[in-house]
């Protein structure tokens, strides 16, 4: 199909990862003077991007944004509904983006060479700071624009493949120190920073370490709440299970370490109500830093590579997910990595080692069992309540291999 005459444009803006601070406002501002140079109608201002920003949109007069999402995802919010109103509206003749690296680092770049076919195919002109694609092209033009978008795609997955060895293998090197490699210290910790002589200094959470041979430790630093972790193993110990601490938990008036932060469940902001729940519970139960190990490993989503004791490895494709992201799996013990985390354990070692038995044995008949994704095959699922030891919690369908279509199974979250 040849081009459309020129009319409206659109833009789409990505960043991986919400740390690259000015890196929107970059992208904008070159699809600003693009869509002036090429003499097409752009809706678009610093103003709009920050306000998609605060009320974190994905579309917004002429701007389609997927702000810290991962370009390796085949399936992106802002992406897809971009694909979707450029097929549809003729009157869209342009396309601005900062580069191809933008559209997607894919794992094939077969993939993204589709996408582009597609747009091409339907006469929209994608713009880019790397060169034009123009629609309607034939012969050698055609040939040259399909040979520059398999280079292009493919240096970009294949940045992502770099970049994704080299943050695995430092985080290895980290993790068998005993340092943290990211994340937020669990219940009764704190982030220290270790600075070559030694010295301990203990920083705020959110705070960036921007010092040169300096390494953060996970150490205790609330000494009230170490104690109510111990009474937690002593518990287990004793018999009771994860959901009884839990409601004892709740019971007494204490708060897990998120109450009153504010998190994202299935695009709903809402602030934490700091209770207890048996997943909370058992995650800590299992950590061996209350005994001075720190654990690196346990849980693994990576799409190129995931570490393990022996080194990192490549990812298998039954461990991707059909938008191209990686399940998150949750690694055998071999496979993690545990090294001394720098202070005398809380707890009695071979105490633990023995609760990660007992408890081991108690969960083997549901744990890791997902709940169901399709309401419509469990219609009871908001509906049917546990009512056992008060517990009140809402019981979720879980697909169970052996049952096939038969009858519904429920268990509690």
């Amino acid at each position: 199909m040849p081009a459309r005459a020129p009319s409206e444009a659109r833009c789409y803006l990505r960043r991986s990862s919400a740390k690259q601070e000015s890196s929107l406002e970059m992208q904008l501002e070159y699809v600003l003077a693009a869509a002036r140079q090429h003499g097409v109608r752009l809706r678009a201002s610093p103003a709009d991007l920050a306000h998609m920003q605060a009320k974190r949109l994905t579309e917004y007069k002429d701007i389609f944004l997927d702000d810290a999402v991962s370009g390796t995802r085949t399936k992106r919010p802002a992406f897809d509904a971009m694909i979707t109103k450029l097929k549809a509206e003729p009157t869209i003749s342009h396309l601005f983006v900062h580069k191809r690296d933008r559209l997607g680092r894919p794992r094939s770049p077969l993939s993204m060479m589709m996408v582009e076919e597609d747009l091409k195919s339907a006469g929209v002109t994608i713009v880019t700071s790397e060169g034009v694609i123009v629609a309607g092209a034939r012969g050698p033009e055609a040939l040259g624009q399909s040979l520059t978008s398999l280079v292009g795609y493919y240096e970009s997955g294949e940045f992502s493949r770099k970049l994704s060895e080299r943050v695995v293998t430092r985080h290895i090197e980290l993790a068998i120190q005993g340092y943290s490699t990211g994340g937020i210290p669990p219940y009764g910790f704190g982030r220290f920073l270790e600075k070559p002589d030694g010295t301990l200094v203990e920083i705020p959470m959110h705070q960036r370490l921007t010092e040169r041979n300096c390494h953060i430790r996970f150490l205790p630093n609330d000494e009230q709440r170490i104690k109510t972790w111990i009474w937690m193993l002593e518990r287990l110990e004793a018999g009771w299970s994860t959901k009884r601490v839990a409601q004892r938990l709740n019971e007494l008036g204490i708060p897990t370490r998120d109450a009153g932060r504010t998190r994202r469940d299935n695009g709903v902001e809402h602030e934490v109500s700091g209770k207890w729940h048996e997943s909370t519970v058992y995650a800590l139960a299992t950590n061996p830093i209350i005994i001075g190990v720190k654990e690196y490993g346990r849980y693994s989503e990576g799409v190129h590579h995931r570490a393990q004791a022996a080194g990192f490895r490549p990812v298998s494709e039954d461990e991707l997910l059909m938008d191209g992201s990686g399940k998150t799996i949750e690694n055998d013990v071999s496979d993690r990595i545990r090294a001394a985390a720098g202070f005398a354990a809380q707890f009695d070692p071979d105490r633990w080692h023995r609760l990660q038995a007992n408890l081991k044995a108690r969960g083997t008949s549901q744990r890791g069992k997902r709940k169901a994704h399709d309401p419509a095959a469990y219609p009871l699922t908001p509906c049917v309540f546990d009512l056992t030891c008060n517990c009140g919690g809402i019981m979720h369908g879980v697909v169970r291999k052996d049952r096939g279509v038969g009858r519904p199974l429920y268990r509690c979250s």
